[in-house]
């Protein structure tokens, strides 16, 4: 595409977050980040994006594109980006990272996403970047834990989140919040570090 071509799909692009913000009052400083693929079949195929990669359609005999999608809290569109159908999802987050700063300007986020774009590169760039993010945690992770997290000193900071505040072997301090089913003996708690400072 050419300049002007690439300037106009960026406003086109940039354009809802910016009237969700003026119009609602939508803020955008809490971003949650997944992924998806979709499948094509015919003409589409001759996309030099599709590719065979991991399909979330159970569909591995066709070509795909993945789709990543960043919403706010509210679940409303912050931005959007296309990669390759045969991206791993844990390759996508610098290139997000980089992409919303350049469109969306630097600012303080924190980022939600799943385990399968947790990895301990994405992790520090994120908080080069100044950001803090909640991200699930790999059951094999928690472990260097359990002892602390299974003391009942958690700390309420709202009515239906627990937190603990526990250091981690690189000195760093990082808080787990529990789901408020713990108190009330529903189930297992599954944990989630939230990168972050008091």
């Amino acid at each position: 595409m050419s300049g002007p071509a690439v300037a106009a799909e960026e406003k086109a692009r940039t354009a809802p977050q910016t009237a969700l913000r003026r119009l609602f009052g939508a803020e955008f400083d809490v971003l949650l980040y997944d992924l998806t693929s979709t499948y094509v079949e015919g003409a589409a195929e001759a996309n030099p994006m599709m590719r065979r990669g991991y399909s979330r359609d159970h569909r591995p005999d066709c070509e795909q594109l993945v789709l990543a999608l960043i919403v706010n809290h509210e679940g409303l569109p912050f931005s959007y980006e296309l990669f390759n159908g045969n991206r791993a999802d844990v390759s996508t987050m610098e290139v997000i990272l980089r992409t919303v700063e350049r469109k969306h300007g630097k600012a303080r986020r924190i980022w939600v996403f799943d385990r399968g774009v947790v990895s301990e590169e994405n992790l520090a760039a994120i908080r080069q970047r100044g950001g803090q993010y909640l991200v699930g945690t790999p059951r094999s992770k928690m472990k260097q834990f359990e002892s602390e997290l299974l003391k009942d000193d958690f700390e309420q900071v709202r009515p239906e989140v627990e937190v603990k505040k526990v250091a981690t072997s690189d000195g760093e301090e990082t808080w787990y919040p529990v789901p408020d089913s713990r108190t009330e003996g529903e189930g297992e708690s599954h944990s989630q570090p939230f990168h972050g400072e008091d």
